[in-house]
């Protein structure tokens, strides 16, 4: 049903996937898989969590804009132009881990 996937690096987890299957999509398996990676985080005492989502994928920025990540301004090419979002585990950390 879905996938997660992230890199640790020294202050920052990076997400490389997190994924759903349609079918999946609004059965809350994306919030759960997100609601694992901001604890982990938190529990693992980094700042922050980065994301490199599509910039023309619309679904997934609006998903990582409702989990408080925002957009940092820098832009990469790959396989297509991708736009990196960011999430201050400092702020949110705390109510997740608590859970």
């Amino acid at each position: 049903m879905g996938l997660l996937y992230w890199l640790e690096e020294e202050n920052t987890l990076r997400i490389e996937a997190l994924l759903t299957v349609p079918e999946a999509w609004g059965c809350g398996v994306g919030p759960a898989l997100m609601e694992k990676v901001l604890k982990d985080a938190a529990v693992r005492g980094k700042d922050d969590i980065r994301v490199w989502p599509f910039a023309q994928n619309a679904r997934a920025r609006r998903f990582y804009e409702k989990w408080d990540f925002a957009p940092t301004g820098r832009q990469r090419l790959s396989d297509a132009l991708e736009v990196e979002y960011v999430c201050d585990v400092k702020m949110k950390g705390s109510e997740f881990r608590e859970r």
